[in-house]
């Protein structure tokens, strides 16, 4: 692996694990700092986001119970209608999550919410010690 291709790795693993753990974590710490700069940003943002996990659990249970595949009858029909709605659906509110995270962006001290440490940043940390980076799939 070259130079660059190390630093792209570290940063593409740096941006999943930078958005899988402030998804997991619910992202109680910037939501609770925004919402002392602006409530209604903070309430748009929680609002969308359980939105969208509300729309992916559903789909991942259609999708898991409806056999996609096979014979296609009626009822498999009107499941694949209610999985592309889904699907529209989900489309909408990321789009709507992606307005909402660029209007946070443009408020003061909150510049780089939801974005991953690059590899300089991460790389400057090293300094004062070792990063351990894992990837686990």
């Amino acid at each position: 692996m070259n130079k660059v291709e190390f630093t792209q790795a570290i940063e593409f693993l740096e941006q999943g694990r930078s958005l899988l753990s402030s998804q997991m974590r619910g992202l109680r710490t910037p939501l609770n700092r925004l919402s002392d700069v602006n409530k209604t940003l903070a309430e748009r943002f929680e609002s969308c986001n359980r939105r969208l996990e509300t729309l992916i659990m559903s789909y991942e249970a259609q999708a898991s119970g409806s056999g996609m595949g096979g014979s296609v009858d009626r009822a498999s029909y009107q499941g694949q209608n209610l999985v592309d709605e889904m699907l529209v659906q989900m489309r909408r509110s990321t789009e709507d999550q992606e307005a909402i995270i660029n209007d946070l962006r443009r408020l003061p001290r909150f510049e780089n919410f939801l974005r991953a440490s690059f590899f300089e940043v991460m790389h400057q940390a090293a300094s004062e010690g070792p990063i351990i980076v894992l990837n686990h799939s």
